[in-house]
């Protein structure tokens, strides 16, 4: 990923707002999927229960998107 998890906390709005964009929809969930897989998500606990709520609303999305 190259950016340490707490410098890109800041971009949890962006990015997760970037899955409602058609342009950059692939390019929003290869990083989602790289910040789940980071060996940063077990360091820093805190920093992902605050990804919470981004992850429930997916759910969202994921209704629209059937």
């Amino acid at each position: 990923f190259g950016i340490p998890i707490l410098k890109f906390e800041t971009m949890f709005d962006y990015l997760f707002n970037a899955l409602n964009s058609v342009q950059l929809f692939d390019n929003a969930c290869e990083c989602v999927i790289v910040l789940f897989n980071s060996p940063d998500a077990l360091k820093y606990p805190t920093t992902f229960t605050r990804l919470l709520p981004y992850v429930l609303s997916l759910e969202t999305l994921l209704d629209h998107a059937i």
